[in-house]
């Protein structure tokens, strides 16, 4: 009877590590074309419409109407973001729900704290300064370099 449980819980780690591989996949490319194309962020969008100018040799005309479909596109991507926030919080949230029900009393409050400073990270990387401690991944210095050190004082 043992083994049936062991089978079980297999297979429920498997199929949650299934969802919450796929939702954060599609967050992660949400978040890579939105960063392409954001409202908010202009350069990213500038460099990218000057790199197929450079590589596709566009004309002036050219480059003018793709910088006017970036531009919409950038304003769909940030509605898309912004309606759909609310449902992936709720896909969190009823994950960790459902993660809690499995965890001793102890590991219960661990989460919740982990969960409390994951949550100020995200909140801190969306409107504060770059983090030190967490380097942007190699594929977006291609057109970030990193910040400067510090002034020693």
């Amino acid at each position: 009877m043992a083994k049936w449980k062991i089978w079980v819980a297999l297979l429920v780690l498997f199929v949650s590590g299934v969802l919450i591989g796929s939702v954060g996949t599609r967050m992660y490319v949400r978040h890579k074309l939105s960063g392409i194309f954001s409202r908010e962020r202009p350069a990213v969008r500038n460099l990218f419409v000057r790199r197929l100018t450079r590589e596709l040799d566009l004309t002036r005309e050219q480059r003018e109407e793709i910088e006017q479909i970036a531009s919409r596109a950038a304003e769909k991507f940030h509605k898309l973001h912004t309606q759909h926030r609310s449902e992936v919080q709720v896909i969190i949230d009823q994950s960790a729900s459902e993660m809690k029900k499995h965890l001793s009393p102890a590991q219960q409050e661990q989460f919740d704290e982990l969960r409390k400073r994951m949550k100020a990270r995200h909140k801190k990387r969306r409107h504060g300064p770059p983090d030190r401690d967490h380097p942007p991944p190699p594929d977006m210095l291609e057109h970030h370099p990193p910040p400067p050190p510090p002034p020693h004082p």
